[in-house]
C-alpha cells in the first residue's frame, strides 16, 4: 500500500492539474470568504444598532463551515477521477496487478494518496478564519468540530470517486457519476424538510443532515459513524470493482 500512495502522492504534486484546481479552489473560497466578511460585517453593525451582539460562532464560522463543503463537492471529484481511469487508459493498471499488492493495498493506496491534498487545503483555508480571529473572539471547539466534519465529509466524496474511477476508464465519465452520487445524497436534504414519513427517513442519508451538527461544534457519534461507514462502504464497493476481473477470468 506504501508504494501506490507513494506513486499517487507523487503524480498529484507533478501534475499541473493538481496545482491548477489547488489553486482555483483557494481562489473561489477567497471570494466567498470576502463576502462572508462582509455580510457577517453587516449583520454585526445591524444587530449593535438594535443593542444585541452579532455573536461569529453563530453566524459567520458555521457559514464558512458550509462553503468549504459545498466546494470539496464539486472540487474533490476532480482530484479523485484520474485515480483508475489514467491507469486503465496507460495500461499501469495491469501492472499493479502483478505485484504482489492486494486489490486493498491497491485502493487503500489510491485513497490516502489523494487525502493529503484535501487536508492542505483544509489547512490552508483556516487562514480566513485565523485572520478574523484577530478581531472577534472566535470558540476553536465549533471551528474544530467543523473543520473535523469537513475532513469525514472529504473522505466519503473521495472514496465515491475512487468507486466511480474503477468502474470507468474515462475520467469525464468517473467525475461526473461521482457528482451524481454526491448531489444526489445532498440532495435528499430536501426529503427530510418536505416529504412523508418514509421519505424523511430517507433524508437522514443526506450530507447536509450530517454535516449541520458540526458546523454548529456539535459531535455527534451517528454522524462520525455516516461519513465513515459511507467512505468504507464505496471503497468495499471499488475492491469488488477491481476483484471482478477474477470473475470475468
Amino acid at each position: 500500500m506504501g508504494a501506490v500512495f507513494y506513486r499517487e502522492m507523487k503524480a498529484y504534486f507533478s501534475s499541473l492539474l493538481a496545482w491548477s484546481l489547488m489553486a482555483a479552489f483557494l481562489a473561489v473560497f477567497g471570494f466567498f470568504l470576502c463576502l462572508g466578511i462582509s455580510e457577517y460585517a453587516n449583520l454585526s453593525q445591524n444587530a449593535m444598532q438594535g443593542g444585541f451582539p452579532c455573536n461569529v460562532n453563530v453566524y459567520f464560522v458555521p457559514s464558512i463551515i458550509y462553503i468549504l463543503s459545498f466546494l470539496l463537492m464539486f472540487f474533490v471529484p476532480l482530484m479523485t477521477m484520474r485515480t483508475f481511469a489514467e491507469d486503465k487508459n496507460s495500461g499501469m493498471l495491469e501492472l499493479l496487478f502483478t505485484y504482489p499488492l492486494s486489490d486493498w493495498n491497491i485502493v487503500l493506496g489510491k485513497f490516502f494518496g489523494v487525502m493529503p491534498i484535501i487536508l492542505i487545503l483544509l489547512a490552508l483555508s483556516t487562514s480566513g478564519i485565523l485572520f478574523v480571529g484577530k478581531y472577534c473572539t472566535i470558540e476553536w471547539g465549533v471551528v474544530f468540530s467543523g473543520y473535523l466534519g469537513l475532513i469525514l465529509f472529504s473522505c466519503a466524496i473521495a472514496a465515491t470517486g475512487i468507486f466511480a474511477a474503477s468502474i470507468t476508464s474515462s475520467q469525464l465519465t468517473a467525475a461526473s457519476l461521482n457528482y451524481a452520487i454526491v448531489i444526489g445524497l445532498w440532495l435528499l436534504f430536501y426529503l427530510d424538510q418536505n416529504g412523508a414519513a418514509y421519505a424523511s427517513h430517507i433524508g437522514k442519508l443526506s450530507f447536509i443532515s450530517h454535516m449541520d451538527f458540526f458546523a454548529k461544534g456539535v459531535i455527534c457519534s451517528q454522524d462520525v459513524i455516516y461519513f465513515a461507514a459511507g467512505a468504507v462502504f464505496f471503497i468495499y464497493l471499488a475492491v469488488c470493482c477491481l476483484e471482478s476481473r477474477k470473475w470475468r477470468n
